[in-house]
């Protein structure tokens, strides 16, 4: 068997890319598209992937020469692609004057993120000192302000920017959090000149079920394919960018020339609130829903007898006629939909997509939820769903960095904000402390200003249902709830 060490490179073009994420989703997506411009001589730069957490991959893929497999699959065909785009990788971490020393390459011109919607965030605590700076903002900052003090702040010598994190106006939110962590930090008006004109930022939409390393099937593909690769992932063959912006740099970052479909346009709104409310605010309740009531992945909860058809009725009652388009299009996008999450051929864990949730449910859920309360409406659907996310996150220990919840039975971890699971932490211990019920700590979650991007704005009566529904969930559990209370 061979090993991934064995491979040689087939093009060795300089670093014009750094990228803030190693994970499944950048890899099987932006990496593998980027290896195909550099491939077909499209595109003439790599790959240097930025650990942005302290738990995290590149030394993974450091062991295998960052090489690693993509293995696209659908019904009727597949693609298997061995990527070489990643050049190298720096873990801030441990080398963070590698870190800041990549700042300084001329050849540097492009930026790509994924940092989960936990990641585009202010953190007032981080300092141009620290190393590395606590929040994805903070790095990226240090190392902007390295190149403009590397580079005398020369004409052309920003960076394009393309973030990945599905908030709304990810770019332009990542511009603005960047501007306001360079005021508190005091930096100079030259470099605030620097940020504002010589970078360029882009609102993006991606688009793709990636499922990660199949453990279930490993085995049959690494003999397939003749070696073991165990940064192996797999998505599925349907990917999309639209991307938001000045569409003159397309010619410097020829990505539409990738086997995906890409968009650019100065609107992205129609393609995210679509995609965004539909899809994957369809997918956190499932995921929630499903984790709780025991099921293991994405296509085992749509098919289930209980929680299927409520989702499927709460989709198309409640999250399909919040969106301000024509039923048609809403209509066909959610079937669309359906048929992608029933690919037999990718099996999604429900706990991976549970990661960082809470903020999903906010940039994903949130907004429907608002449709229908605007209204003096309160839908069980969605009510429920919040219920959902409140019961995931009633975090009972923490162990340095480390939160642990509990709920039904289940102990698990759970990751966000450092500063959301903080607050959720001491909320859970000051409501056991005190003998609060139910209600009074759903109050105290819902009127945590600093927990949410938005209030939210739901009265009494709606805020004691949600914790009803949770005592019903923590005591019946979610399939007798669903059976019981809301079919």
């Amino acid at each position: 068997m061979k090993s991934m060490t064995n491979f040689s490179r087939s093009y060795d073009n300089p670093v014009r890319i750094v990228q803030f994420g190693e994970g499944n989703f950048l890899r099987a997506f932006w990496g593998k598209a980027i290896h195909e411009l550099n491939a077909g001589g499209l595109f003439s730069g790599q790959i240097c992937v930025v650990q942005p957490i302290s738990a995290g991959k590149v030394s993974n893929l450091a062991d295998q020469n960052y090489f690693y497999t993509v293995y696209l699959q659908g019904p009727s065909t597949e693609e298997i692609t061995l990527v070489e785009s990643i050049k190298t990788g720096i873990n801030p971490y441990e080398n963070y004057d590698d870190y800041l020393a990549l700042a300084e390459d001329t050849n540097l011109r492009i930026m790509i993120s994924n940092t989960t919607e936990a990641g585009i965030v202010l953190d007032e605590t981080d300092t141009i000192d620290m190393s590395p700076p606590r929040s994805f903002p903070g790095k990226l900052l240090a190392f902007l302000h390295r190149r403009y003090t590397a580079l005398n702040g020369r004409k052309g010598s920003g960076l394009l920017h393309f973030p990945c994190e599905l908030i709304e106006k990810n770019g332009d939110n990542l511009k603005k959090i960047l501007r306001e962590l360079a005021i508190i930090q005091q930096h100079d008006r030259k470099f605030l000149d620097w940020l504002e004109k010589e970078n360029v930022f882009f609102n993006t939409l991606v688009d793709c079920i990636v499922t990660g390393y199949p453990h279930d099937e490993i085995e049959k593909i690494t003999q397939r394919i003749g070696y073991e690769d165990p940064m192996l992932v797999k998505a599925e063959q349907y990917q999309l960018l639209v991307i938001e912006g000045d569409d003159s740099y397309r010619h410097e970052f020829p990505i539409s020339d990738a086997k995906m479909h890409v968009v650019w346009t100065h609107d992205q709104s129609y393609y995210r609130e679509i995609k965004v409310r539909i899809m994957n605010g369809f997918q956190t309740m499932l995921a929630h829903c499903g984790f709780l009531a025991g099921i293991h992945t994405e296509r085992e909860a749509l098919n289930h007898n209980v929680v299927g058809p409520f989702m499927f009725r709460g989709l198309h009652e409640q999250i399909v006629p919040s969106l301000p388009y024509e039923d048609t299009n809403k209509n066909e996008f959610a079937k669309t939909m359906l048929e992608r999450l029933n690919n037999p051929y990718i099996e999604h864990v429900l706990q991976d997509i549970n990661l960082n949730s809470f903020m999903k449910f906010q940039t994903r859920i949130q907004p429907s939820l608002e449709y229908w309360t605007q209204q003096n409406i309160y839908p069980d659907f969605l009510i429920f769903s919040l219920a959902l996310v409140l019961a995931y996150y009633q975090i009972t220990d923490c162990y340095g960095d480390t939160y642990a919840a509990t709920c039904c039975g289940k102990r698990y971890n759970v990751y966000d904000t450092p500063r959301n699971l903080k607050r959720l932490y001491e909320h859970k211990s000051r409501a056991r402390e005190n003998g609060s019920s139910m209600y009074r700590y759903c109050v105290d979650v819902v009127e945590d200003s600093k927990l949410w991007i938005k209030p939210l704005d739901l009265p009494p009566e709606a805020v004691k249902r949600v914790s009803e529904y949770i005592e019903l969930i923590e005591g019946d559990g979610v399939l007798q709830t669903l059976s019981h209370e809301l079919s």
